[in-house]
């Protein structure tokens, strides 16, 4: 087993490479975290190499890390496509509760489905679920999927149905992020929990430094991390960071502008 792991490329490697990249080849490519993908590591950049550029990084990534009983290899590079899928039927359940029973009812019955089966396999990240309305019926679930550099395997899907719920559900092309992720580690908008950097999880219910299973056990009161972030008044911020009737922060989840007007310093997808 290869003693590289994804932690092994830390912010100080990172920049190494980076500045390699920049001196010696002239790119303006630059390369931002480490991630485990599957049995390999994925090192993401702000855009698409060529292959020269993937081969000269390869050469300093085997000379920062020398594993002469491992050989190392790239892969083909991936990339992602961004779907939504229309008209899911929704599931009754509490405020609380509705996200976990909406992705449960979506997840099983994608897989009962031939179209839906395939594309449960190519799922990057966690279905993110909407109402189409306060009173609706039905919902629309985002679906980030793992994609060629050209976007093959989305063009697959798109226009097509699948059975959801004894519904047919229309999967179409959706803008990258059309709302701003949600962190389930640290409670916080802008990034998913394979990126989070904050130094520990925070609890969904008081945004203290424990699991939400441990809640109870600490202090039973409530606080949005991300309301008490942005400085808003006590009264403001005495709610759960899932509560999705009371916090703010829920409802304008998909106005990016909103969400970076409440963090004048920094962007929403560097919030941490």
């Amino acid at each position: 087993m290869s003693p590289v792991t994804a932690a092994s490329f830390t912010p100080e490697v990172i920049n190494s490479l980076n500045q390699l990249i920049k001196k010696d080849i002239k790119s303006d490519v630059v390369l931002t975290h480490a991630s485990v993908e599957g049995k390999g590591i994925c090192i993401a950049a702000s855009r698409v190499p060529s292959p020269a550029k993937i081969s000269f990084m390869l050469k300093h990534i085997r000379r920062i890390f020398p594993s002469p009983n491992i050989p190392m290899a790239h892969s083909p590079i991936t990339s992602t496509s961004y779907l939504k899928i229309v008209d899911i039927p929704h599931v009754p359940a509490s405020s609380k509760e509705w996200a976990l029973k909406q992705h449960e009812a979506f997840t099983n019955t994608l897989n009962k489905s031939p179209v839906g089966a395939s594309l449960a396999k190519l799922i990057k990240h966690k279905p993110r679920f909407m109402r189409a309305s306060p009173h609706s019926d039905s919902c629309w679930a985002w679906v980030d999927i793992h994609d060629t550099v050209v976007g093959s395997n989305a063009r697959l899907y798109i226009s097509k149905f699948v059975s959801i719920g004894g519904t047919n559900c229309q999967i179409k092309g959706a803008c990258p992020h059309s709302g701003s992720v949600h962190c389930a580690r640290c409670q916080r908008w802008g990034h998913h929990s394979d990126q989070c950097r904050a130094k520990c999880a925070r609890c969904s219910l008081c945004s203290g430094p424990h699991s939400e299973a441990n809640h109870l056990k600490c202090v039973d009161v409530r606080q949005c991390a991300n309301c008490t972030a942005a400085k808003r008044p006590a009264d403001k911020r005495s709610h759960s960071s899932t509560d999705t009737k009371v916090c703010p922060f829920w409802k304008n989840r998909f106005n990016r502008a909103w969400l970076k007007c409440q963090f004048p310093a920094r962007s929403t997808s560097g919030v941490q």
